[in-house]
């Protein structure tokens, strides 16, 4: 890890959060306390490259920890919008803090979701609140569990609405590390920015996207752009950032 680049450790763009504070090494000492096969965490590192770009560099019990995060907060949601608003924030989702303290059953089934986020490059918040309408929708009497939100109908519906989002707008990640003002070469950066270039040449005016997120949104070095698109497309971003700056 880039030490010149924030971490998830010492300063997390998601808020304050069961584990948050949490080092690597405690993170290990977790899972290797737990009843999780070793074997999962070798399926791990095939995921690096693949996971949303905000999880990259997070320990996969720290990643677990925000996915329940997520997880919470979209049950909360749910409750307020379908059972009552005044007992939403009073709702939790699961019982205490630290989900490595409920069942095996249960921290089991967190991380089987987790890793299915991670696998499909969603991001934990979209994860869950699609999981809970999906479920709603349905007409399920109960809220969802963590062991009931990664079936295979459930993924496949959520992978078809996660590419319409995407469509109708670029998604970018929360880390603050992947604006343009705190790029420093790192792996992790330049797979995003390789991303970014793929997701603007899908749009119908990518000079427009391309000056937004080379100029207003900064978070493409001009030189990534210059290796994903051609000069007359530089040029018309260039123009369209003239106009409107």
């Amino acid at each position: 890890m880039n030490p010149n680049l924030p971490t998830s450790e010492s300063d997390s763009p998601f808020g304050n959060y069961f584990g948050s504070e949490f080092s690597s090494q405690q993170c290990e000492l977790i899972f290797l306390g737990s009843e999780i096969p070793l074997s999962f965490a070798q399926n791990e590192n095939a995921l690096m490259n693949v996971k949303w770009f905000d999880y990259r560099d997070m320990h996969y019990v720290k990643a677990t920890y925000l996915f329940a995060k997520f997880y919470r907060q979209a049950y909360q949601r749910m409750t307020e919008k379908v059972i009552d608003f005044e007992r939403a924030p009073f709702v939790k989702g699961y019982k205490g803090k630290d989900i490595f303290k409920l069942s095996t059953r249960e921290y089991k089934g967190f991380w089987k979701a987790r890793f299915a986020a991670d696998k499909l490059g969603i991001p934990y918040d979209f994860y869950t609140t699609f999981a809970l309408n999906w479920t709603n929708n349905r007409l399920w009497k109960r809220f969802p569990r963590p062991t009931q939100i990664y079936s295979k109908i459930l993924l496949t519906d959520m992978l078809e609405s996660w590419a319409d989002t995407k469509s109708s707008k670029i998604q970018t990640p929360i880390d603050g590390r992947f604006y343009l003002s705190n790029y420093a070469g790192h792996q992790d950066q330049d797979a995003f920015q390789v991303w970014m270039c793929n997701e603007i040449k899908t749009k119908t005016n990518p000079e427009m996207a391309l000056a937004t997120y080379m100029y207003l949104t900064p978070m493409i070095t001009r030189k990534h752009a210059e290796e994903h698109f051609d000069r007359d497309m530089i040029n018309k971003a260039d123009k369209f950032y003239c106009l409107i700056k």
